[in-house]
């Protein structure tokens, strides 16, 4: 299905159920009402948050501008603005669409309307007591809608026929609707997406500007062949879920949008956890997914949801006044739930004790191998999510694979590893800044492989892995395990466990002296440990021959345990295979082998500690 057809089968059935406007009609936040009486005078201007379905504002471009009907600014209204004489221009437009569309209708709304129109003397306007003391707010580009003696005029059915008969009978010529397929009018320009941020205050996503976009001596819109219809209906589905918080996040600049025809609450609190990290608490939320995934129909806010029902995401970008679609996916729910839960079982590690979420954000994977974006809040708001421009490219392409159960993107694991090697540069840096020069040396508070780092490691080798040639190995599979695989005699994993079992020595040691250390051993080698480690490894071993040393005087129990642990692992260390530089892959495999043990060290010690 295309993306227009999409979003017109949305409109359809939302606008079924009063859920969305109908044919040319729009929900405008409404800034103030004009009160007219039955004369058509002016008596009361009162200001309003409310939300009115008004008639439709297509979007002004030009050197004269079109005024819309009975819902408009200031300068079209009242004849009042900053440009005084461009205002009561504006004004006698508005006039003349007014007086054109309700004169002779029977309707005292109509009469009022038109009699407000024709007594009105915009230079005469500022000095109204209704506006005296509103005057400098109202010119402020806001909106403000008819009402007559306390009732409002967008209700009047005889005003809303002769609105519709306006707009369904436009001046244009006929063709064949590309999106619907059927004979019906085509319009030259197509209602304006009004609530895109980071675009023009009335953005475009279908639109020709350029000759060279143009063909047969065609203009503007007459190039797309979208009917009337279909072009109503994408529009306002495009702004209703713009401005609907529950189907619309913010990537930086970029808006990711996502909908079902016929949504339950409890899934969409499900996708804002899954791309957000927002928190969402369902006591059988995750066996109700898993069932979906498995191609069962469930039971959600007390609607049959089936697993075949489909499901549309939409990336957009603004571009100068357009919009730019970055990817369309489409999938049924079932499909999309079976993606995403076999990349949270990808995901699936062993965490440190305070971590209580059970999966891992997208947000998440992005702020950990962006170590220059911004915190994100539980609420996953909806200011940017992040202050790095490389994060909505990385955050589209993470979130494509797994969305379409492919390779993650290649660029992830250099940036992952980057980010990993470089936390030494940055924790000295801050604490330059800050005149500390100490450092904590306790395991369980250093982050230098977060848990989000490990797993992102463990899945991209897994999911990789499954689309390379028989026969080639990146990193063996055996080592890719939610936690510590004690078993496997892969060196650069075994390196990694070493290394961790080194670091617990040098803290314990620490810890028993009651010191701290402006530069631990991770601090110093971890890096060149992953990536040169035939440069430094017997360094650390001497090193780590002076600490246990020390830890033999201090714990002699404790000692025996870790000089166990050291002789086991050596023991599956193959020296031939300790290189002078890592490959990319060897490095990441150490990292996950530190990662694994640091963990396995730290449960042993909190299990001692109960």
């Amino acid at each position: 299905m295309s993306i227009l057809r999409a979003l017109v089968s949305y409109y359809e059935h939302m606008a079924a159920q009063d859920k969305m406007p109908p044919y040319g009609w729009e929900d405008m936040d409404v800034h103030y009402l004009l009160n007219l009486d039955d004369a058509g005078n002016l008596t009361l201007i009162q200001a309003t948050t409310a939300t009115y379905r008004c008639p439709l504002h297509m979007g002004r471009s030009g050197k004269i501008p079109v005024p819309y009907f009975l819902c408009d600014l200031a300068d079209y209204m009242l004849g009042i603005g900053l440009e005084e004489e461009k205002a009561v221009g504006k004004f006698e437009r508005c006039r003349e669409l007014h007086k054109q569309l309700l004169f002779g209708v029977d309707s005292d709304h109509a009469r009022a309307i038109v009699a407000f129109f024709e007594k009105w003397d915009p230079k005469k306007a500022k000095s109204h007591p209704a506006i005296a003391d509103l005057y400098e707010d109202l010119i402020k580009n806001k909106k403000m809608l008819f009402r007559v003696n306390g009732q409002m005029v967008n209700e009047d059915p005889k005003i809303r026929e002769v609105w519709e008969k306006h707009y369904l009978s436009p001046d244009e010529p006929m063709g064949r609707c590309s999106v619907m397929g059927r004979e019906e009018t085509i319009p030259h320009v197509h209602p304006s997406i009004k609530r895109f941020k980071g675009a023009q205050a009335e953005a475009s996503l279908v639109s020709f500007n350029q000759t060279a976009f143009c063909s047969y001596g065609k203009d503007q819109n007459y190039n797309s062949s979208i009917g009337q219809h279909a072009a109503f209906a994408y529009t306002t589905a495009l702004n209703y879920l713009l401005r609907s918080k529950e189907h619309r996040r913010y990537i930086g600049r970029d808006a990711l949008l996502f909908w079902m025809n016929d949504p339950a609450e409890e899934i969409d609190g499900f996708f804002q956890e899954f791309l957000f990290g927002a928190k969402y608490s369902s006591d059988q939320l995750w066996d109700k997914i898993n069932d979906l995934a498995k191609g069962r129909p469930v039971v959600f806010d007390e609607k049959k949801i089936d697993p075949d029902a489909p499901f549309f995401l939409l990336w957009l970008s603004p571009n100068n006044g357009r919009i730019a679609v970055r990817f369309f996916y489409e999938n049924t729910l079932g499909e999309l739930l079976k993606n995403v839960c076999a990349h949270h079982e990808r995901m699936r590690i062993v965490k440190p004790a305070w971590v209580n979420r059970e999966t891992i954000s997208i947000c998440s994977i992005v702020r950990s191998i962006l170590s220059s974006s911004q915190d994100i809040s539980p609420t996953g708001g909806d200011s940017g999510l992040f202050d790095d421009p490389q994060a909505d490219r990385l955050y589209a392409e993470l979130l494509r694979s797994i969305l379409t159960n492919t390779p993650y993107p290649g660029q992830i694991m250099h940036m992952n590893a980057h980010t990993m090697s470089r936390k030494r540069r940055q924790r000295k840096k801050e604490r330059s800044k800050s005149g500390d020069e100490s450092e904590d040396t306790c395991p369980k508070t250093t982050s230098r492989v977060s848990y989000i780092q490990a797993a992102l490691i463990k899945a991209f080798y897994l999911q990789l892995q499954k689309n390379v040639p028989t026969g080639v190995t990146y990193i063996p599979e055996e080592v890719l395990k939610m936690s510590l695989n004690p078993d496997k005699d892969y060196t650069p994993y075994c390196l990694g466990r070493l290394f961790a079992v080194y670091e617990s020595v040098q803290y314990l040691v620490n810890k028993h002296r009651n010191t701290e250390l402006n530069s631990t051993m991770a601090d110093r080698y971890l890096t060149p440990m992953a990536e040169t480690p035939a440069l430094v490894f017997s360094d650390l071993a001497e090193l780590n021959r002076k600490h246990m040393k020390q830890l033999r005087q201090q714990d002699n129990g404790t000692y025996v345990n870790k000089d166990k642990l050291i002789q086991e692992i050596m023991g599956k260390v193959d020296y031939a295979q300790i290189k002078m530089q890592s490959t990319i892959h060897e490095k990441n495999a150490f990292f996950l082998g530190y990662y694994h043990q640091r963990q396995a060290i730290m449960q042993k010690e909190d299990n001692e500690n109960v």
